[in-house]
């Protein structure tokens, strides 16, 4: 089990945080605004398909309900938010990687949001820990030998400094 500190009521948003989520909320709305064209396109151009047209406004309107949910949950400190974020820039990265150069900016916007919501405060603000699990740790018990008095692990029957039987002592 993986330990996660409670939250502190008083914590407070990083700001990369709160920039973040403002920045894919202004997506959704511009995405919103490109699915509300694309779905009264064909009313203003008869020549084009109207049903793979409607489809992409559609698409563009689905899209945009996305980066607002993805916006809010970044917002409010949400762990599915963190992963969420993590993985459409780090698809976005290796999509620009393909288009490069025209897509360069792009680019190097999705790695530095990669880079950021790895940073450690980011990652307690969504209280992302490490996936390593921290063994049981038992008190170490630590054994004197009365003959020299050197400290001996816990285990050791015969003392480390002078050879004493520290089992033969104890009793």
């Amino acid at each position: 089990m993986v330990y996660a500190p409670p939250r502190d009521e008083f914590y407070t948003r990083p700001l990369g945080v709160s920039l973040l989520a403002l920045v894919f909320a202004l997506l959704g709305v511009v995405i919103f605004l490109f699915g509300v064209v694309f779905l009264t396109v064909p009313l203003f151009l008869p020549e084009a398909q109207p049903w793979m047209v409607r489809l992409f406004g559609l698409l563009f309107v689905v899209w945009a309900v996305f980066q607002f949910f993805l916006s809010y949950g970044l917002w409010n400190g949400r762990r599915w938010a963190w992963w969420m974020a993590l993985a459409l820039s780090g698809l976005s990265a290796l999509l620009g990687l393909a288009s490069l150069p025209a897509s360069l900016i792009f680019t190097m916007l999705s790695i530095l949001t990669i880079y950021y919501l790895t940073r450690r405060h980011v990652r307690e603000f969504f209280n992302i820990t490490s996936t390593i699990e921290v063994p049981d740790q038992r008190p170490i018990v630590i054994k004197y030998c009365p003959v020299c008095g050197a400290a001996n692990p816990s285990g050791a029957r015969f003392c480390i400094e002078c050879g004493a039987n520290l089992e033969k002592t104890q009793s």
